[in-house]
């Protein structure tokens, strides 16, 4: 019975971010051969039509800094394609929620592909509260045209939902440029992962 309960309550809690995932402003991202994004140097020709997350205190978008940019495809919710470009020492991936509470890990000069997905779990633990991060397999890749690293991960959150992601970063002068895909899983991760792989594949710096 606890379980029927539960499985209820998880159900009810998406038709809410459904509903929710809605009330956010956005502005069109249309297909592009080469587009900059988080006010950067990375670019990435996206192979369909996005929207840019405009509302900053939406749920998961009250963390963004100078160095991001949120799109999604179905809603905030639902699912969202972060761009970070141009991190610096000392920056961090998220602004945090409390920084006498929950301060986030900057990111340092010294830190090495192996450390960056470490990194992205304690900033995705402490973006908001009651948050458990797993991740997945670490895979050196070529992103943006250097020596990369990309892993998947789950985590779910005070809202109960799985949700899936996959992060893919690399550092060039000194400087982390990530990108960040999370979405409510199975349905929304799985529609949308061939496109973010094509755009995380189209990625360049410069």
């Amino acid at each position: 019975m606890n379980q029927f309960f539960r499985r209820t309550g998880r159900a009810v809690t998406l038709c809410v971010l459904v509903a929710l995932a809605g009330c956010a402003s956005y502005s069109l991202v249309p297909p592009s051969t080469s587009l900059g994004v988080a006010k950067s140097a990375l670019h990435v020709s996206p192979g369909q039509s996005w929207n840019r997350v405009l509302t900053t205190m939406a749920p998961y978008m009250q963390g963004k800094t100078a160095q991001s940019e949120y799109w999604t495809a179905d809603g905030n919710l639902l699912n969202l394609l972060s761009f970070h470009g141009g991190v610096a020492p000392g920056e961090t991936l998220f602004r945090p929620v409390s920084k006498q509470e929950r301060p986030m890990p900057p990111f340092k000069a010294d830190m090495t592909l192996a450390d960056l997905p470490e990194w992205v779990e304690s900033s995705l633990r402490l973006r908001s509260a009651n948050t458990t991060v797993q991740m997945g397999e670490i895979k050196p890749v070529t992103f943006a045209g250097q020596s990369g690293v990309q892993c998947d991960f789950t985590f779910v959150d005070e809202s109960e939902v799985q949700r899936r992601g996959r992060v893919a970063a690399t550092i060039k002068g000194g400087q982390l440029f990530l990108i960040l895909f999370e979405a409510v899983s199975p349905v929304y991760f799985d529609r949308r992962i061939a496109e973010v792989e094509q755009i995380i594949a189209s990625a360049t710096i410069g």
